[in-house]
């Protein structure tokens, strides 16, 4: 990691890269002082940066395994919540309902997943990762749809402008 930090930012010493220690506030910090960013700018560049090393985390594995490891990480991340906690319950104390709407859920976030891994695989991250934002609008639409949310012009003009935000990356 240290190396791709340098690669990318060749003004950034080895005391920096050590100072910065995994830290992205610390990151943005150094990329303030040394490159004279504003600080939208050193963020935008630090999201570029980490999306590309998920990109380069999958370009050499099966879109599918990359999403199973990435769930099993999951699984065990939400498992030592849950029991730090001790959150956890019987299965046959969760409502029905809330189990099928829970497993339709996963479907689609699993669905997502496994899209967004083959894209990353067969695209650039930079032209990717705007596209997927725009699952913020359809949770929105959906909403106000199924889960009769109030349509305010507030949330509309948030919609048209992540989908505007999105298409000026992709097709700018």
């Amino acid at each position: 990691m240290k190396g791709k930090v340098r690669e990318r930012w060749s003004k950034l010493t080895d005391d920096d890269v050590a100072f910065i220690a995994g830290r992205k506030n610390r990151l943005l910090g150094r990329l303030l002082t040394h490159y004279g960013l504003k600080k939208t700018e050193a963020e935008r560049e630090i999201e570029a940066f980490l999306r590309s090393l998920e990109a380069i985390g999958v370009s050499e594995l099966n879109s599918n395994l990359a999403t199973f490891i990435r769930t099993v990480v999951i699984l065990v991340v939400l498992a030592l919540i849950i029991t730090t906690r001790a959150e956890w319950q019987r299965p046959a104390e969760i409502p029905q309902k809330a189990i099928v709407f829970l497993v339709l859920s996963a479907i689609a976030t699993g669905l997502s997943w496994v899209f967004y891994y083959r894209a990353l695989q067969l695209g650039k991250a930079s032209d990717v990762a705007p596209v997927d934002k725009l699952s913020v609008v359809f949770a929105m639409v959906l909403a106000w749809i199924f889960l009769g949310e109030p349509v305010t012009w507030k949330a509309v003009l948030g919609g048209l402008l992540v989908t505007a935000g999105a298409l000026v990356l992709v097709l700018g």
